[in-house]
């Protein structure tokens, strides 16, 4: 438990630095804003379990060049393998840190925190995770990442996502 509060302590003392540090971007917030495309994998627990298959959309707004907000809306294939639920299965509002040390690298980790609301559970969670994404041009990347999550009812689980990522 102390390890994961020095964990987090060090996180939210990082992105502050980086807040602190940066100044505000000369464009408009409408011309800085990413689009992706999502693919995810939850599994329903640390030990197996069952698995589900998603897909999504992804849209951030960058504070500056290495901290932005993100909301992300996801689809899960369901228990019979069919895409027969409802449209947005899960809502999520996180934050990503970019671990980069400077703004022009092309390859990077981030790290990531957020909540998120499971429609057809009514549950909520709070998850962390991590990921490497790679800059192809100025405007198109992608990325991978693993984030655990746990949900106010108690349970756990872990959701990988992979990711093409258009910014304007």
């Amino acid at each position: 438990m102390k390890k994961s509060l020095l964990y987090i302590g060090c996180a939210l003392v990082y992105c502050t630095l980086v807040v602190l540090g940066c100044q505000a971007s000369e464009k408009p917030w409408y011309q800085t804003v990413t689009l992706s495309t999502v693919g995810a994998y939850k599994q329903a627990s640390f030990t197996g379990g069952p698995s589900e298959w998603g897909a999504g959309v992804d849209v951030g707004l960058p504070i500056n060049p290495f901290v932005s907000i993100h909301v992300r809306n996801l689809s899960y294939e369901g228990n019979n393998g069919s895409w027969d639920g409802s449209v947005v299965d899960e809502t999520t509002v996180y934050g990503k840190a970019n671990f980069a040390p400077f703004k022009g690298d092309k390859f990077y980790l981030y790290g990531t925190g957020g909540g998120s609301r499971h429609w057809g559970e009514e549950d909520w969670s709070f998850g962390v995770g991590v990921g490497v994404e790679y800059k192809f041009t100025k405007n198109i990347s992608a990325s991978v990442g693993r984030e655990v999550r746990a949900y106010f009812k108690g349970t756990k689980d872990w959701l990988s996502t992979a990711s093409v990522n258009f910014s304007f």
